[in-house]
């Protein structure tokens, strides 16, 4: 007895860290409160998990509309917002994020935010570039001859010329692969710029991590000459510039993202107001504009380039659309980069 008696006043102080479900069998406590696997089939969507967070992204979705989801739970019952949860059975609107509280056999609980990003749904449905390194089915070290738009307009990437392309890396930020570009190699891809008509609002999202210093380097263009140009400064230090291709900047950073450091950058331009510089989905700046619109009218050769030959960064992932984006929007583009990539903020940006 005294064997027994001391082992029911183990499991019955607040304190211990294992607690008795039945003789024999032990759990830590909240361990029977979990959603192992999320997805919505009707959309194609799998969830990435990561702690309580879970990030659904829908790459084809234009409207959003009430969802099914399919999940995997070890707690006894889920509910959002108090309705009871079914898998593969209860609808849900993705509009705004939904809390799932998870409740286990024990009584306790954990609850789960799930965010669904559909790019193409937003801007007004302005989503016109969207490179996914993950998207590319290569080895590591192959050659990346052509890298497809998934926007739906088919601005699609490409670059004929075998000692210019960039390199396909695996595993270089949790887990992803990336499309690494050198300044020796010269390496550079074009593609057409097809319905990339604003010429002011715009919203980039990149996630970049400079791999040395070069001078005159050129992340991205859009619509050639007199386009839209997204540079770095000669560094040190490595800072954000954004202006008109040709004409000057109308936005310089003074921050300094140093290098191998991978951060999901954003810019969006609002009118002729104002480019907001974002990392991770915390505003670092803001700036007034000098050259306020682009040339999107034909003058030269219309076309975008993902780097000048002169870049030397791992890019994993780059998002374009043609307008400005809201605040709500850019936290869903965030949300699912930061997820996708084990990225931190320090704003909240999934629960938007």
């Amino acid at each position: 007895m005294p064997r027994i008696n001391t082992i029911l006043f183990i499991c019955a102080t607040p304190l211990c860290l294992l607690a008795c479900s039945s003789w024999g069998k032990f759990w830590v406590p909240g361990e029977g409160a979990k959603i192992t696997a999320y997805s919505i089939p009707a959309i194609g969507a799998t969830g990435i998990i990561t702690g309580t967070q879970i990030s659904v992204i829908a790459p084809t979705l234009t409207t959003l509309s009430p969802q099914v989801a399919t999940f995997t739970t070890t707690g006894q019952s889920v509910s959002v917002a108090g309705v009871p949860q079914t898998s593969g059975v209860t609808s849900n609107d993705y509009a705004s994020p939904l809390f799932y509280t998870v409740t286990a056999a024990d009584g306790s609980k954990k609850t789960y935010t799930v965010t669904l990003t559909a790019p193409r749904s937003y801007g007004g449905s302005s989503l016109r570039l969207w490179l996914r390194a993950d998207s590319l089915a290569l080895g590591d070290g192959a050659d990346i001859a052509n890298w497809n738009d998934e926007s739906g307009t088919a601005n699609h990437m490409g670059q004929a010329t075998l000692g210019q392309r960039p390199i396909y890396r695996t595993n270089r930020v949790n887990g992803m692969p990336v499309a690494s570009f050198t300044d020796a190699a010269n390496s550079t891809m074009s593609g057409p710029d097809t319905n990339i008509n604003d010429q002011s609002n715009g919203s980039l999202f990149i996630v970049i991590a400079v791999t040395a210093d070069t001078s005159l380097r050129n992340i991205l263009t859009l619509h050639g000459p007199q386009g839209r140009a997204f540079d770095l400064t000669n560094g040190p230090p490595t800072s954000f510039i954004q202006g008109r291709n040709g004409a000057g900047y109308n936005f310089t950073s003074a921050l300094d993202f140093g290098l191998n450091n991978f951060i999901a950058i954003g810019s969006v331009q609002v009118a002729a107001i104002s480019v907001n510089e974002i990392w991770n989905g915390d505003e670092k700046t803001s700036s007034g504009l000098t050259y306020a619109t682009y040339d999107t009218n034909g003058s030269g050769s219309n076309a975008n380039y993902v780097s000048n030959g002169n870049l030397e960064a791992d890019i994993a992932e780059i998002l374009y659309f043609d307008a400005a984006l809201s605040q709500t929007e850019q936290d869903k583009v965030f949300c699912y980069l930061n997820t996708k990539y084990n990225l931190a903020s320090t704003r909240r940006v999934c629960d938007s």
